[in-house]
């Protein structure tokens, strides 16, 4: 399985998952949603692409460190999905709280309340919110496991940073931010890695090509674009 197939397949949340919350929100449309289920699916399949990113380049990985990695992105998943469930309860109630302000019975006003639930992503993979919350994870983590594979590897010499292009030209879909290191090549020990590695930003698809041969080594740009979406720092970026 490839880094695109699984995340196809770890975006179709499971039904129990928006079964429950579904019958959360018809309860109490303006309570708290909980999300314990969607943590254990995300990180879950966030283990799964790092070991992808792990052996993609011939590295083995233990069982003991599968299993230290799950405990680190069910934190991770946590912090984020309790974040985003919190914007997401605010949005369903503040729904809810409008419509019966406006005199909706209560029955309309809850199904306006699932409506909301629904069109911030939790009922339909190809939604907006949680899917981006999703890839940018799976990608991450991907990434991760490449970055840890190949620092552990001596025969190693560096990387070289590839953004989405079409042909040798950028993609219009690739932002300038990211296209600005498309080909920076350098050795692995270089501090740019440190500081610069894939995904720098939310639905990032750049990626990281390993090298075991000297290569010509290719700069980033003296003066880069910086990058001020909220994405550094938070509990998906490489660590």
């Amino acid at each position: 399985m490839n880094l695109e197939r699984l995340i196809s397949r770890s975006m179709s949340t499971p039904r129990s998952v928006r079964v429950g919350m579904r019958r959360a929100i018809m309860r109490r449309p303006t309570g708290k949603l909980r999300y314990t289920q969607l943590v254990e699916h995300l990180s879950q399949s966030m283990v799964r692409a790092y070991a992808l990113g792990y052996r993609s380049n011939g590295a083995s990985l233990r069982n003991d460190s599968r299993a230290a990695r799950l405990a680190d992105y069910k934190r991770r998943a946590r912090a984020v999905l309790e974040q985003y469930g919190e914007t997401a309860s605010r949005d369903v109630a503040k729904t809810y709280r409008n419509a019966r302000a406006k005199g909706v019975s209560v029955k309309a006003a809850t199904n306006l309340a699932l409506r909301r639930f629904s069109a911030m992503g939790h009922t339909a993979p190809a939604s907006n919110r949680l899917q981006t919350l999703y890839q940018s994870a799976l990608r991450s983590a991907f990434q991760q496991g490449i970055f840890d594979s190949t620092n552990s590897q001596a025969e190693i010499w560096g990387y070289r940073y590839l953004a989405r292009d079409l042909g040798g030209h950028q993609d219009p879909a690739t932002r300038d931010a990211h296209w600005q290191y498309h080909m920076v090549t350098l050795p692995k020990e270089h501090e740019f890695w440190r500081k610069i590695w894939p995904p720098i930003d939310w639905n990032c698809r750049c990626r990281i090509k390993a090298f075991r041969r000297p290569q010509k080594i290719q700069r980033p740009p003296p003066n880069p674009i910086r990058i001020e979406t909220g994405f550094q720092g938070q509990d998906f970026e490489l660590q």
